[in-house]
């Protein structure tokens, strides 16, 4: 069910459920947490106090609620992922995607964006995201 690794707790690919009160109260005892390929339930659960939260590649579920807390958001394995994320924590500096047609799905903000996959900057016509953008990476293949 899940992994206890210091400060993270990892959920495996099994786990897809919305866990209960007790499961929630040991999720606030860490500062990272990552599900695994199969969730796919609403996040709206997830406790002050997280700083880092992984999804994976089945997650497909609106985005309404993260803690204020969080620094760091993965979701560059969620290929299937549809929705608009209107609202991310002032605290946030770090974002992770698997293309660049996520940055529609993202607020403008003043954190940092990590795409997972190649692109061409200029082809895709993303120039007009980095008034707000504190930096943008991504993956070169070779």
């Amino acid at each position: 069910m899940y992994i206890i690794k210091k400060e993270k707790i990892i959920f495996d690919d099994s786990f897809n459920e919305i866990p209960s009160s007790i499961l929630i109260n040991e999720i606030k005892k860490f500062k990272k947490i990552k599900f695994g390929k199969n969730f796919n339930q609403i996040i709206n659960f997830i406790p002050e106090g997280i700083e880092s939260i992984t999804l994976s590649l089945n997650f497909n579920q609106p985005i309404f609620t993260l803690p204020k807390t969080l620094r760091r958001l993965s979701l560059k394995n969620c290929i299937n992922f549809k929705y608009t994320i209107h609202f991310l924590p002032l605290n946030i500096e770090i974002v992770k995607i698997p293309w660049y047609s996520f940055l529609d799905k993202l607020p403008k903000g003043k954190y940092t964006i990590i795409i997972s996959s190649e692109f061409d900057l200029v082809k895709n016509n993303i120039i007009h995201y980095f008034d707000n953008i504190q930096s943008l990476y991504y993956k070169l293949k070779y």
